[in-house]
């Protein structure tokens, strides 16, 4: 099991990592990133950059999401 934990700073609104856990293995792992709500995509972008730190190769995360913000969904697009 990996844990990521990212909330954004109500004073800068920017995200913040406050907590990683992640297992040795997982550049070898499929993931699935959960989040559920998409807002500005900030969060969900440094997840991703946190995993693929780790090794993890980008076609191997599947992002997972229930609601959405056009902006943030463009963020991801772009990224």
């Amino acid at each position: 099991t990996a844990k990521i934990l990212i909330q954004r700073n109500e004073e800068t609104a920017l995200p913040m990592l406050y907590y990683s856990k992640l297992p040795p293995n997982i550049s070898k792992l499929q993931i699935m990133l959960c989040d559920p709500m998409l807002a500005t995509g900030g969060s969900a972008l440094m997840a991703i950059e946190v995993l693929k730190k780790a090794g993890v190769k980008e076609e191997n995360i599947l992002f997972i999401n229930v609601v959405s913000c056009p902006e943030g969904l463009k963020a991801l697009a772009e990224k």
